[in-house]
């Protein structure tokens, strides 16, 4: 029960990923971002990512901030539209794009 800030991947009903997602507006924050060793490379951090960026979309954020030092974040991090600053830990930011609202779509009693 960590839903909204922290997402599980579950594999054969074991927990073999996480991340923590820290709703904010307009950027939020993405950190803890982790795979289980055995795990790695079979596809759980990429559908963790995605995940992430559905629930920070659908939450009205703009992107997202997150920090890591791990060379193959780093590696495809570009390929995600994501943009790195510093060193030696980098700060990621990543735009989340969401759909445009349909002509007349409300939010909270607000016109779009």
């Amino acid at each position: 029960e960590v839903y909204p800030n922290w997402l599980v991947a579950e594999y054969r009903d074991e927990v073999v990923g996480c991340i923590q997602v820290l709703i904010g507006k307009p950027l939020a924050h993405i950190g803890f971002w982790a795979v289980r060793s055995d795990c790695q490379n079979h596809g759980f951090g990429i559908w963790l990512w995605r995940a992430a960026e559905r629930l920070l979309a659908n939450s009205g954020c703009d992107g997202f901030t997150g920090m890591t030092n791990n060379a193959q974040v780093l590696k495809h991090l570009p390929k995600q539209g994501g943009v790195i600053f510093g060193e030696p830990v980098r700060l990621i930011f990543k735009r989340v794009y969401r759909q445009k609202p349909q002509e007349g779509a409300h939010d909270n009693g607000r016109e779009r």
